[in-house]
């Protein structure tokens, strides 16, 4: 085996596994260096999960974060961007330019293709 490979694997097979990846925190306070790894036998959320998350906290959601986040390439991402636009989930932003677009929750009935809500109160007669 090459070196390095059973880290590759490692990451590859936590992956598959729907598991959060491994961690990796240096050990200073030992006398010699030393690494340590630790693998959480925990399921991830489904993606949009993580993605709603990332968003509430950091804000606007940009194609190389989701490509971060769920270990996607560009174009998978993409797609799932725009699926999730097409949902109603995700509002693009273009003000900073077609290549600079970012995405964030509709804040209004107005922002989201869907004008019903599911629970909202029936019209007046």
């Amino acid at each position: 085996m090459d070196a390095g490979e059973g880290v590759r694997m490692m990451f590859s097979l936590m992956r598959a596994g729907n598991l959060y990846p491994p961690l990796y925190r240096e050990l200073r306070e030992q006398a010699q260096e030393a690494i340590s790894v630790v693998l959480f036998n925990e399921a991830r959320p489904p993606i949009w999960e993580q993605v709603s998350g990332w968003i509430d906290r950091q804000g606007p959601l940009a194609n190389s974060d989701l490509c971060g986040i769920a270990g996607l390439d560009t174009l998978k991402a993409s797609k799932l961007l725009k699926r999730w636009v097409e949902q109603g989930l995700l509002v693009p932003d273009t003000s900073r330019g077609k290549r600079h677009v970012v995405y964030h929750k509709p804040v209004s009935d107005t922002e989201s293709p869907f004008k019903t809500a599911l629970l909202s109160e029936p019209p007046d007669s």
